[in-house]
């Protein structure tokens, strides 16, 4: 009981600790008295002896039998030193997440989002990176995900193979609540058949980056503040040899201000540009944003993206030009829609 508390005696000062330790004190003295008392009283064949004795011994026992009970209150009450020393409540373990679990910390003020993941001998750099904090109603958002391996050995994971009937890649976890706590409904279903997958095997100093429309898991219907939560793990699966999960989660605020019709022209025309300046990724991004936002605007530069690419950016420019009216879409010379 004592041995998890050496330090008992040390600090007076704290009522969890004095307590037990002027009870023992107390009751050690007292113990030590009566004997004398008594003893002297014996010396003296005085009548006092067995009275005093009796006296003493039971008042210690009662002392001691308070200590037993008090002892492990200040055990448990009193803080260790492990955490003195750093301010944190908890056990060290739990601190980490446990024995072998990855435990995140911040890289620099540069990089707000990015945290860094020690588990089982590997270091990685990792999060997820919003495009912006702020927009407004009906504005598209994007997240980038990335993953730098620190270590000095190669560090191997899974993507892929969560996508098939989906159009979200589903090892990935996002939702988002408002300032009054109520979740943000999730458009789609974390049902899926697998689809392809590959291993990504990140040597020294390697990143891995994917970019994930918020909108395919958050269906934000109002303006407000926002709290998101994104989360992945990054798991081996088949690989051999085996790497270590590691659970990546970022979370942060986005404010979304209240509709406004020139900034919205502003962003469809950022995205037209993109989309007819930009590599075949950036095609695909600026397509699959033009195809969310609601506003006949997108028609003609959604008609371009029916030309560039392959058929992966031609089906979101198909989808968001059926929002609109035939009628519409042939005025801005539109075939069909």
């Amino acid at each position: 009981m004592w041995t998890t508390n050496a330090r008992v005696f040390c600090n007076l000062s704290d009522p969890c600790v004095a307590l037990p330790a002027n009870l023992c004190v107390q009751s050690v003295f007292l113990i030590v008295t009566c004997m004398v008392i008594a003893q002297l009283n014996r010396l003296k064949r005085g009548s006092l002896y067995p009275s005093v004795w009796r006296l003493g011994l039971t008042v210690g026992v009662l002392a001691l039998c308070a200590i037993a009970v008090l002892g492990p209150i200040a055990d448990k009450n009193a803080p260790s030193a492990a955490n003195e020393e750093t301010g944190e409540q908890g056990t060290i373990e739990e601190a980490n997440g446990g024995q072998g679990a990855a435990s995140p910390r911040e890289v620099n003020d540069s990089k707000p989002y990015i945290r860094r993941y020690d588990v089982d001998g590997f270091e990685l750099d990792a999060g997820f990176t919003p495009d912006k904090a702020e927009c407004v109603f009906g504005e598209p958002v994007f997240v980038t995900f990335s993953a730098k391996n620190l270590s000095d050995k190669p560090y191997g994971f899974f993507v892929g193979g969560d996508n098939r009937g989906s159009v979200r890649h589903n090892r990935f976890r996002i939702t988002a609540a408002d300032s009054d706590g109520r979740p943000v409904k999730d458009p789609y279903s974390y049902d899926h058949h697998g689809g392809f997958g590959k291993d990504v095997i990140l040597q020294s100093g390697e990143s891995y980056t994917e970019r994930l429309y918020l909108g395919f898991w958050c269906a934000f219907d109002k303006p407000g503040v926002y709290d998101v939560r994104c989360e992945r793990t990054l798991t081996a699966d088949g690989l051999e040899p085996k790497y270590p999960p590691v659970p990546i989660v970022t979370t942060f605020s986005l404010t979304i201000r209240p509709f406004d019709k020139e900034k919205v022209l502003d962003v469809i025309a950022n995205l037209g540009r993109k989309l007819r300046e930009g590599d075949e990724p950036a095609v695909y991004e600026a397509t699959l944003a033009l195809s969310e936002i609601d506003d006949e605007a997108v028609i003609p530069h959604l008609t371009v993206s029916l030309t560039k690419g392959d058929f992966q950016n031609r089906l979101p420019a198909v989808k968001g030009l059926s929002r609109f009216s035939t009628n519409l879409c042939l005025s801005v010379g539109v075939v069909s829609c």
